[in-house]
């Protein structure tokens, strides 16, 4: 383990803010886990874990400790069944995760590539692009609870993964450690090709490669034309969630935007994003709408104001260029919010965590 203090963190996320911890803690172990959350208690110091920092605002102090969550460990296991179960430590880059699982033929991940961070922060976004989800492949997750000094697996449904929400998000899973995931995947599993984009792309320029890697390399390619590099300008990724509402909200914006981009799930349950069934009754509809496509109309997309903005090819993302701090990128996002709500009635809810007021894992 490897201890500091007094620790510029602004290379720790990705979004540039200016910050610095008052104790610094590397850990690559239980062991040391243990030991990092002994001396907070006994110094009666805060613990926030980070693992990429790609999600998360940082305000110009955090005091007490961080804690850079960096547990290694890749295992491929074969069943008997002809699926693989995939096993990776928490503090594994998960971009990585995806190449290897691709490279080896096996199915489920591939679409979601590119996605910056660390493994142990996928189950608590159940981060998703392209019509995937974490949850799809995800069968446990490995905890460290500092509380009782214990270790347990929570299963797929002890998580409770939501659209990019979990138990981890909650007062009590907030007090835990992911400390590794098993995901199963296999080779035979069908690609996932129903988004509108990936779908026009593949048929151009992959449709004849029924393999994962042509896959990713399509998604690939539509991220990096899409979405900036945090390493070029300081982003956080999408900034905000799609909002999901009634369908007598989508039925009163379309009066006046037809051409407002909405998508039907189950009243049942928000976070599936297939079509209903034809008999499911509109009035039991719920639309999940894109919010890149709202703070486009109203007017946000490309705008900068004071060293922070929003991107001029993808709205949704909220770039840094200017290192400004995290009082200034939440004002910005704030004013958007607002003015989106004053044009649209909708609310949009942020997906990076402000840490400081609530930790993440």
């Amino acid at each position: 383990m490897k201890w500091s203090q007094n620790v510029s963190l602004s290379g720790y996320n990705t979004l540039a803010c200016p910050s610095s911890a008052q104790y610094l803690a590397e850990c690559y172990t239980l062991s040391d886990l243990r030991e990092t959350f002994a001396f907070a208690r006994a110094n009666k110091l805060r613990v926030t874990v980070l693992g990429g920092g790609s999600n998360v605002i940082m305000p110009v102090q955090m005091s007490g400790i961080v804690l850079l969550n960096r547990l290694p460990g890749v295992a491929f296991k074969p069943l008997p069944d002809g699926q693989v179960l995939l096993q990776a430590g928490a503090g594994e880059v998960w971009d990585n995760l995806v190449r290897l699982s691709v490279q080896r033929g096996l199915r489920g991940i591939e679409n979601l590539i590119l996605i910056p961070g660390r493994v142990g922060a996928a189950p608590i976004q159940n981060i998703g692009a392209y019509g995937a989800e974490l949850s799809d492949t995800l069968l446990s997750v490995e905890i460290y609870d500092p509380a009782s000094d214990d270790c347990r697996t929570l299963s797929l449904a002890d998580c409770q993964l939501g659209y990019r929400d979990s138990i981890f998000k909650t007062a009590v899973g907030r007090e835990w450690v992911i400390t590794g995931i098993t995901l199963t995947l296999s080779p035979n599993r069908p690609l996932v090709l129903e988004y509108a984009d990936l779908r026009q792309r593949w048929e151009q320029e992959e449709g004849a490669q029924n393999h994962p890697q042509a896959v990713a390399r399509v998604v690939e390619r539509l991220r990096r034309a899409k979405l900036p590099d945090p390493a070029d300008i300081p982003n956080a990724g999408s900034f905000f969630k799609n909002p999901v509402v009634d369908h007598d909200v989508v039925a009163q914006l379309r009066l006046g935007y037809p051409e407002l981009v909405a998508y039907p799930v189950l009243a049942s349950d928000p976070a599936l994003a297939s079509d209903p069934p034809i008999q499911t009754p509109p009035e039991r509809l719920k639309w999940k709408l894109a919010a890149g496509w709202l703070i486009d109309k109203a007017g946000w997309k490309g705008r900068m104001d004071n060293g922070v903005g929003c991107h001029e090819r993808q709205a949704l993302v909220l770039v840094n260029p200017g290192h400004r701090p995290a009082d200034e990128v939440l004002a910005f996002a704030t004013r958007l919010q607002a003015d989106v709500k004053a044009r649209f009635g909708v609310d949009l809810e942020p997906e990076p965590v402000l840490l400081g007021e609530t930790e993440t894992k």
